[in-house]
């Protein structure tokens, strides 16, 4: 939601200096279409990558759609007067969908906060288990549970190579059994989010482990939402 919101205010935002644009120029024979394939084609740049609060932000530096339309329109100067406002204004938009998507960051950290459970489980009416492990049991889940506890689990750290080794290495083989045996089916992210993640359960019916692309988040609850078989 928070990026939809910045694309139409940053949209909004040049549409407002376009038409301020094409008022100005009012008499000089200026086509609206040609005005707006200006605007698109300025869009066009070069960019870096940089990192910021682990997001990646294309800078842009080099005005590489100003540039095709001063090649263009190198034998028609005239043209080249009329709509060269309108094509600056394409690559200043580029800063302007920079700085918007600067300050979309803390924005979406605010309405949408990652170490919070709720985030990544949203409607519950649906929910169910899947036993993905012969060590899952016959548990079922308790939603009555699960939906007190969505606000009370603590973020924790990801103990990967802790639990690996506790469940491939410490284990016989025939003993073995999965730390995480259940998924958490039926259910989704808070909306507006646009979060993807698989929610696995831990054997106890107390963690919760988020699959979110590369990422993973581990949350702890004061209350297992196991029942008939969850410690």
């Amino acid at each position: 939601m928070v990026e939809q919101l910045e694309l139409i205010l940053g949209w909004g935002i040049i549409l407002l200096f376009a038409l301020r644009l094409y008022k100005k120029k009012e008499g000089n024979d200026v086509s609206i279409w040609k005005a707006v394939i200006a605007i698109a084609v300025g869009l066009f740049s070069f960019s870096i990558n940089i990192p910021v609060f682990g997001e990646i932000i294309g800078l842009p530096v080099f005005p590489l759609g100003v540039w095709m339309l001063i090649f263009f329109l190198r034998n028609r100067k005239s043209s080249w007067q009329r709509y060269r406002a309108f094509a600056w204004l394409g690559f200043g938009a580029n800063y302007l969908f920079l700085v918007l998507a600067l300050l979309a960051i803390p924005a979406q950290s605010l309405i949408y906060p990652e170490d919070q459970l709720a985030t990544y489980i949203s409607k519950i009416d649906d929910a169910s288990l899947i036993a993905l492990h012969p060590s899952a049991g016959s548990s079922t889940l308790n939603k009555e549970i699960l939906g007190e506890q969505l606000e009370k689990s603590n973020s924790k750290s990801v103990q990967s190579e802790e639990w690996y080794y506790e469940t491939e290495v410490d284990q016989e083989i025939e003993d073995r059994s999965e730390r995480f045996p259940y998924q958490l089916a039926g259910v989704s992210t808070k909306w507006g989010s646009g979060f993807s993640s698989i929610v696995f359960i831990e054997e106890d019916g107390k963690g919760f482990l988020v699959q979110k692309g590369a990422k993973q988040k581990y949350f702890r609850s004061d209350q297992s939402i196991l029942q008939g078989g969850g410690s």
